[in-house]
Parts: C-alpha cells; sequence; structure tokens
C-alpha cells in the first residue's frame, strides 16, 4: 500500500497550490511494528510541513510589505540574507529582504528588514522556549536536549549549552520583570502613593512563612566553595501555599517572597508568621523581609535536640546508679513540656539544674556525661538565642496553625535539593543558579505558561492542544 500526503494552500487572493510532503509505503504483510504511523515518519511528515507553512508565511507578509506607509512609494531592496525559524518541528531557513528606508520622513539613509522588528533577535517559537525552560527546570540540560529530538524533530537544542542558554534568557525575563516592579513600586512611595497589588485584591488573615537553607557548589571555588540558597513556602489564610527560593546575598529576596505571597492575594502588610529552625542568618532575613512579622521557632528542631539528649541519657552507666538515669531523663521530659505549653522559663530551670549536676566534681566523669554536659549547655545556648520565638506551642497546634518548618524543608527538597544538590551536582554561578531558581518556582507554582502569556498574548499551549484535540 501507498498513501501520497499533500498539503493545499489557499492564498490571501484566493489561489490554491499543492505541495507533496511525503510518500508513505507498507508491505501487504502486516506486521505490528509496521502498523501505523512511525515516530520517524511523523518526524518527517511535521518537519514538511513546518517548512512549507513557515516559508508561505514568510513570503505572504514580504508581498504585503512593499511600500511606505506615508508616501506609498515602492521600497528599493537592497539584497536577501538567510535567517532560521527554530522551533518545536524544527530548524527552518527563511530567505528575508533587506530594504532600504524611506526618505520622506527626513530620515537617513538605512536598511530595514522586512521581518517585523520583534523578528530581528528572536526567531525562536515560544512553544520551544516553554518546553526546554519548563523541562531544564526538572532534569539536566543534556537530558532534556536527548528527550526533545527523541519526540520531535528538532537537530538544533540537543546541545546542553543551548537549552541552558535558552532557560536561563527565561529566568533573566522573570528577573527583569520583577527588577520593573520592584522600581515601579519604589517610585510609588517616592510620591506618597500607595502600593496596590494590580492582580489581586489584598486579603485578611494569617500568611505564615517557612524558611530554610540548603548550600550548593560554587562554580568559582574562590572566595567560596558553597554558597547559601534560602527556599520557603507561604502559606495562607485559605490553605493556598506557593514556593519561592533566592540565593542568599544577590538582594532579591524581598521581591521573590513578595511575589509569592501576591499570587495568593495578600502583601506584605498582612498578619505574618515566620518560622526558621532559630538559625541567625535566617533571623536576619525575615527582619528584612517582615519586619513587624512575628518570629516563631519550628518545634520539630527544638524535639529533636530533645531526642538527641534522652538518648545520651540512657547510655549513663550503671555507675551513676538508675534513680539518677531516670531522674535526667524526667527533667529532659518536663523541660520539653513546659516548652510545648509556652513556658521557657521553668524550661530553663530544669536544664540549668541538669547542667549543674553534670558539673559536679567526681573521681572519673564518665563519656556519657561529658557528652550530656556539652549538649545541654549547647541547648541553653539555643533557648537563650531564641527566647522571644517560642509560642505556647501547643495551643497553636489545637488551633490548627502551623508550628513546623516540614514544608519549608519539602520547599528546599523540592526546589533546590532535587535539581542542584542530589543526582545532579552540577557547579553554580551565583546569578545562573538564581535565573534557574526564577524558571524552577514558577513551574511547581504552575506560573511559568501566565508568563509566557504575559510575553506571547496568543501563546496558550493547553488551549492548542485541546483545540486540536
Amino acid at each position: 500500500m501507498k498513501w501520497t500526503v499533500k498539503l493545499q494552500i489557499e492564498g490571501v487572493d484566493g489561489k490554491v497550490g499543492e505541495q507533496t510532503l511525503m510518500e508513505i509505503e507498507r508491505e501487504d504483510e502486516l506486521r505490528v511494528e509496521r502498523l501505523g504511523l512511525a515516530l520517524a515518519e511523523a518526524k518527517r511528515l511535521l518537519a514538511a510541513l513546518q517548512r512549507q507553512m513557515v516559508a508561505a508565511q514568510v513570503d505572504q507578509y514580504g508581498s504585503e510589505f512593499r511600500n511606505c506607509s506615508h508616501c506609498h512609494r515602492a521600497f528599493r531592496t537592497k539584497g536577501y540574507y538567510r535567517a532560521f525559524f527554530r522551533s518545536v518541528f524544527g530548524k527552518v531557513p527563511i530567505r528575508v529582504r533587506r530594504l532600504f528606508s524611506c526618505r520622506c520622513q527626513g530620515e537617513k539613509r538605512g536598511s530595514f528588514s522586512s521581518l517585523p522588528p520583534e523578528f530581528e533577535h528572536d526567531l525562536v517559537a515560544p512553544e520551544w522556549k516553554f518546553l526546554q525552560a519548563k523541562l531544564a527546570s526538572l532534569m539536566p540540560y543534556g537530558r532534556v536536549g536527548e528527550l526533545l529530538s527523541e519526540l520531535f524533530p528538532v537537530d538544533e537544542g540537543r546541545n546542553a549549552a543551548t537549552v541552558r542558554n535558552r532557560t536561563l534568557e527565561v529566568g533573566r525575563r522573570l528577573e527583569e520583570e520583577r527588577s520593573q516592579l520592584q522600581g515601579s513600586r519604589e517610585a510609588a512611595s517616592v510620591e506618597g502613593r500607595k502600593d496596590e497589588s494590580p492582580h489581586h485584591e489584598p486579603k485578611t488573615g494569617e500568611i505564615v512563612l517557612g524558611l530554610d537553607g540548603g548550600y550548593v557548589r560554587n562554580r568559582h571555588p574562590r572566595p567560596e566553595r558553597n554558597f547559601e540558597v534560602v527556599a520557603g513556602k507561604a502559606v495562607g489564610p485559605e490553605g493556598a501555599s506557593r514556593c519561592f527560593a533566592f540565593v542568599r546575598g544577590q538582594g532579591v529576596a524581598l521581591e521573590c517572597v513578595r511575589e509569592a505571597v501576591a499570587a495568593m492575594g495578600a502583601n506584605l502588610d498582612a498578619e505574618m508568621t515566620v518560622l526558621t529552625d532559630g538559625d541567625s542568618g535566617l533571623r536576619e532575613i525575615q527582619k528584612e523581609l517582615a519586619p513587624p512579622g512575628t518570629h516563631l521557632l519550628d518545634w520539630f528542631h527544638l524535639a529533636m535536640r530533645f531526642q538527641v539528649l534522652t538518648q545520651t541519657a540512657k547510655g549513663l552507666s550503671q555507675e551513676c546508679g538508675v534513680n539518677v538515669r531516670g531522674w535526667v531523663m524526667e527533667s529532659l521530659e518536663r523541660a520539653k513540656w513546659s516548652l510545648w505549653h509556652g513556658r521557657p522559663s521553668a524550661a530553663w530551670q530544669r536544664l540549668e539544674d541538669l547542667y549543674g549536676w553534670t558539673c559536679a566534681k567526681r573521681d572519673v566523669t564518665p563519656v556519657p556525661v561529658l557528652k550530656l554536659r556539652a549538649g545541654v549547655a549547647d541547648l541553653i545556648r539555643y533557648l537563650e538565642l531564641n527566647r522571644d520565638s517560642i509560642p505556647d506551642y501547643g495551643q497553636r497546634y489545637r488551633s490548627g496553625k502551623i508550628i513546623s518548618t516540614a514544608m519549608a524543608e519539602s520547599a528546599v527538597n523540592q526546589v533546590v535539593s532535587r535539581r542542584m544538590i542530589k543526582k545532579q551536582q552540577m557547579r553554580w554561578s551565583r546569578w545562573g543558579a538564581q535565573l534557574l531558581l526564577n524558571v524552577r518556582t514558577q513551574v511547581l507554582n504552575g506560573e511559568l505558561q501566565r508568563s509566557f502569556r504575559r510575553w506571547y498574548p496568543e501563546f496558550d499551549l493547553h488551549e492548542q492542544l485541546e483545540s486540536a484535540a
């Protein structure tokens, strides 16, 4: 059997043309591997169809763009040059006409391309950019090129550097939008106008921010071998959540959090609670993001410190006596109970008594006692630094409020670790990591397509797929 696939073209003037795209032959014997259209044949067919459509559209536009819009005189041709349109269905060569500018408006003699101005430096289909950026935020650059070349008729884009450059270009555009929004907000504050979100009406209710950090390897070992990436999640009063991430020290922390909070229909003036593990660096970030907000110490990290001390107390030798070991474990449990109910002073006193016992004079101090002494001293110092951040955890828990940074730790694992640390141990520059984080957080929040729709008003991948189906 033989099939001939033809393309019928109907121009603006009503003329109809026909082009043969492909011929497909099959043997009479029915075999499962030869049943229907093969992937290689589909790729060749789509590539041929793309070449014909692009050439016809460019020729049609060039034929209409011949005369000056002011004096209606014909443009003189300077020459032609070759360009390439890159899309999901291949790299298509285009013959572009270059024209001399008309002097009717007093302009100096020059030349310009017959293509629209936005085509001059951006002959890449938005769908192609979207797919590369979305996949590159989820997997290594090289694998993205291999995957796309397996599924689509593309020769260009297999190189990891090409995928990386396209992805970082999208991240750079997102960063420019964020900078422009920040500039307009600062200008509004200088003029004394109230800054209002253009997309959402501010909502009331508690906004909970969870912050945690991770370290990635620096591309340039000097002056630092690693740098910190702070990731977190914002949870709104109705349960909606958005993740965010930023490289510490890049000056984009405030805008990243503001963007995540605004996506939930709120702003940074709302009632805000920030949960951290008590790290001094994260506390400084909290003061920058939400100075009037409430900082709370994460219960999980606090409970884990008590768990370590309890395991150490179980190792106390028989020389200390069973009653002493029981007293130590009971003291730790009561101190933990006091913290759970928001009584840091009572917990402090019990830990001080326990520390005093470990420092008592002995002929030979057992190793578990030395370990317990160091652990209790570290816990006392930890509580002293975060004394103003210990709430009544039990009351918050019974009220259904968040008391743990588990959401932030999951955000670090989801945003940073899976892509940049664990199985994909690349080296990153600070700015390159920030650009990738911009794209990855947009993908995880389901907002990348909305950003592409702002840049390209007619871009809507899901609607195109539904209409085609």
